[in-house]
């Protein structure tokens, strides 16, 4: 099978082994929270929050964030809060395995942790997280995080995404199903996301079909010669620029970012129920400023935190904002199947080696 290539595909294709070495390490199910995990008291107020925020004086994020969003989100913080200082660390595919080694190192660098569910699941199986719920942390029907974890940044779903121009040249019809890309007329003229960095779409479609119609989609999917990509970004970059025809696996966000740049060269469907993943944010273990970082999430997850996330990144945010693209999540027309942050390193090691097996991904 042909397969985009990048300079980051050493990266992508080695997460779920280092995932599955940091979740092994720390004893395996995600289900486990209690090592050590205790939350720090709150301050009495707002007020007095503040004020040891200020004292403390800087804040350190770990975060999944691309580099040149994190700039925005930091000015809008400090136009609210100018006395603390913002560090941010994009580990990326390191983050767990960084964090974990550190902790027993007897390391506490950081502060705040945003990341995948799948991050969140391991990092909550060690204990390396405690319990913190922003006053404006939302509910979300459908997905759940364990007692005492609500703050759900911002949700990415998957969708299906072509090049108008160039379906006209091939005379294809749009596919707005994951089985039209089965038939066919299909049949290498789309990308899918190979490797473990597509995993949050299998764990959405297991959570919508169940394991055996997940699997059994997948594989008639790899049947009909996509070409493989190693990351959203890369596939979403390959059908704006005409090859290959479409994706199957495009974050919406992007495409939604694309078709506005040129609707020519981008469009894309989401699917009923829309794919979705949701990235989470969390208070580190013995924090070293605990009141700043508190401070953080929740600004984080206020009106003003959600509405920055929106604008400095085009994510989807989950809590307290109305300038979500309606074309990316409109709560109130889409209905969403989440994969669930509960995946045991067993689980884990199965589902990225079965769905790479079935897409013909050989690392």
């Amino acid at each position: 099978m042909r397969r985009i290539r990048c300079n980051r595909r050493v990266c992508a294709t080695a997460f779920g082994a280092v995932l599955a070495v940091a979740l092994a390490a720390c004893g395996g199910s995600a289900g486990n929270g209690s090592t050590g995990a205790v939350a720090l008291s709150s301050p009495q107020s707002e007020q007095q929050l503040v004020k040891a925020a200020n004292t403390e004086g800087s804040v350190v994020f770990y975060n999944s964030f691309v580099e040149d969003q994190i700039p925005p989100l930091i000015a809008a913080f400090n136009k609210k809060y100018p006395k603390i200082k913002v560090t941010s660390v994009i580990p990326g595919s390191e983050m767990v395995p960084r964090i974990t080694t550190e902790q027993r190192g007897g390391k506490y660098s950081a502060d705040v942790i945003a990341g995948s569910a799948q991050d969140f699941s391991a990092l909550y199986s060690q204990g390396a997280i405690v319990k913190y719920n922003a006053p404006d942390a939302p509910s979300i029907p459908g997905f759940s995080l364990p007692s005492g974890y609500r703050d759900a940044l911002y949700l990415k779903s998957t969708v299906i995404a072509w090049n108008p121009a160039a379906l006209a040249k091939a005379g294809l019809q749009p596919p707005t199903t994951w089985e039209d890309l089965t038939k066919p007329e299909w049949k290498g003229k789309f990308s899918i996301v190979a490797n473990s960095s597509g995993l949050d779409f299998y764990l959405s479609l297991i959570s919508w079909l169940g394991h055996d119609k997940a699997l059994a989609l997948v594989k008639r999917l790899g049947a009909n010669k996509p070409i493989l990509a190693t990351s959203h970004t890369q596939a979403t970059t390959g059908v704006q620029g005409g090859e290959p025809v479409a994706t199957a696996t495009a974050y919406s966000y992007l495409a939604a970012q694309f078709k506005e740049q040129n609707p020519k060269t981008m469009d894309f469907a989401g699917t009923h129920p829309l794919l979705t993943t949701v990235d989470t944010v969390t208070l580190a273990k013995n924090a070293p400023h605990p009141a700043a970082a508190k401070l953080f999430i929740d600004w984080l997850m206020s009106h003003q935190g959600q509405n920055t996330i929106v604008t400095a990144t085009g994510h989807a945010a989950m809590g307290a904002t109305k300038e979500n693209d309606p074309t990316v999540w409109n709560p109130g027309k889409m209905k969403a199947t989440f994969a669930q942050p509960d995946v045991t390193v067993d689980q884990y090691n199965q589902y990225t080696t079965e769905y790479e097996k079935a897409l013909g991904f050989n690392g």
